[in-house]
């Protein structure tokens, strides 16, 4: 193999609008648009030993503070584990308001 580049991302946040590191709470790191807990989540250990949360599937999750992308092209990512399945879909992001 020749001519192989590699490139490390020194700052993981360069460009983000919002980055939640789960670590025991819902802190948004770059602007301050911290969400909240509903109903109870728990704290657990994610994929690569930072922090996550482990929901019910019933009526918890995380309450985020509105962001209107209606006209930008973004991107979301998520690292999702999923124990057990016991209908045959689920949200792991929802847009819109609740009642």
């Amino acid at each position: 193999v020749t001519n192989v580049s590699i490139s490390c991302l020194t700052d993981v946040t360069s460009g983000l609008i919002r980055y939640y590191q789960l670590n025991g709470n819902a802190v948004d790191s770059i602007s301050a648009q911290n969400g909240t807990l509903q109903n109870g989540p728990t704290t657990t250990t994610g994929q690569t030993g930072t922090g996550a949360y482990s929901f019910n599937g019933g009526n918890q999750y995380i309450s985020l503070p509105a962001l209107n992308l209606a006209s930008t092209s973004f991107t979301m990512t998520a690292w999702v584990k999923v124990n057990t399945l016991t209908i045959n879909r689920f949200a792991v992001v929802s847009m819109g308001t609740s009642a």
